[in-house]
């Protein structure tokens, strides 16, 4: 019975089902990628010895649910522009073209580069500690030709540059 349900489905509406299957295969990526993006954060803290918290799932909640809210408003809206254009070419293909360019949009624009100014984030803050202990080494030196030495350094280099 269910067997005879699908293959009527796939007979008697095979547009409306592709946009179905494609919307549902955008919704699997989008949320896909921002388990990986949880994922990222968790694993970028654990490397900052930052104590992790539930403040991330929440985030992570609330971009879901904004997330899907963009991909079925594009769903809606491709299923709109699919009916009108084929009530003037019924040739048109049903293809959410909508749906995939803001699937890709939150996948690409937002997830990808969130995952990448994390870990540019933690290169910036090594860097910080860096400068911070290099400075303490530094302030710990008494002795005068040492700091001489480290002063022409720093010239030369201003210099060169």
């Amino acid at each position: 019975m269910k067997l005879l349900l699908i293959e009527y489905l796939l007979r008697k509406s095979s547009g409306q089902f592709n946009i179905v299957i494609i919307s549902s295969v955008c919704l699997f990526f989008v949320t896909l990628a921002t388990f990986i993006d949880l994922a990222a954060g968790i694993y970028k803290a654990k490397q900052r010895g930052e104590a992790i918290t539930s403040e991330g799932r929440k985030k992570t909640v609330s971009k879901l649910v904004l997330y899907f809210s963009l991909v079925f408003l594009s769903f809606f809206a491709d299923e709109i522009l699919c009916y009108s254009l084929k009530q003037f070419y019924s040739g048109f293909p049903s293809i959410p073209l909508l749906t995939v360019a803001v699937t890709l949009y939150i996948i690409i624009g937002v997830e990808i580069r969130s995952i990448k100014e994390n870990a540019d984030e933690k290169h910036k803050n090594q860097l910080k500690k860096d400068v911070v202990n290099l400075a303490e080494i530094l302030l710990k030196i008494k002795d005068k030709e040492i700091i001489e030495y480290l002063k022409n350094i720093s010239k030369n280099t201003h210099e060169n540059t």
